[in-house]
């Protein structure tokens, strides 16, 4: 009974010790969250916009082909962001695509059989939200590096007004955020 007892008690403390751990790893997170989060103000604050000709029709009725997007530099991209990209191999071409992943997430392709794919801890991957209109995304070329994104876009102008990007809710980005 008294090894039973003292085998118990191992395994009490053991358990107690990583729950401490865990504790301690929670906390250390929040600090680099809380980190990321100051320094982001910072750079944003002090990032200028660029302006970036939308062509195609890959993001309407969102984005209207023939208008003109205002894009800001920033350090991280979230899901659901409007971004702007230089395309992997092809030079001086910009196109305009959602963040559908960020770093570090892992993803399953719809592909028959099944692949996984996790996503490094730089690269982002952008859909086009009209898939219909053949436009090339990281369904074609693959994840993006986030030295590639250009920044994210702030407004579209089109009809001599201005209008502020609209983001799809994070539910809606959650549901389709599995498949490649």
């Amino acid at each position: 009974y008294a090894q039973e007892l003292r085998a118990t008690e191992n395994k009490f403390l053991a358990s107690q010790l990583s729950y401490r751990e865990e504790m301690l790893l929670r906390w250390a997170r929040q600090q680099v969250k809380r980190f990321d989060v100051v320094s982001e103000v910072l750079y944003n604050s002090s990032s200028k916009l660029t302006q970036v000709s939308h062509r195609g029709r890959g993001m309407a009725p969102r984005l209207p082909p023939s208008s003109r997007v205002s894009i800001q530099s920033r350090l991280t991209y979230r899901e659901g962001d409007v971004v702007a990209i230089r395309v992997p191999n092809i030079e001086n071409e910009v196109q305009i695509l959602r963040v559908i992943a960020e770093p570090r997430t892992e993803m399953i392709s719809d592909d028959i059989p099944p692949r996984e794919l996790v996503l490094e801890g730089s690269e982002y991957w952008l859909e086009a939200d009209n898939s219909s209109a053949n436009v090339q995304d990281s369904r074609h070329f693959g994840p993006v590096g986030a030295s590639d994104i250009i920044g994210r876009a702030v407004n579209v102008e089109f009809g001599g007004t201005k209008h502020p990007i609209m983001h799809n809710s994070s539910i809606f980005i959650y549901n389709n955020s599995y498949f490649i």
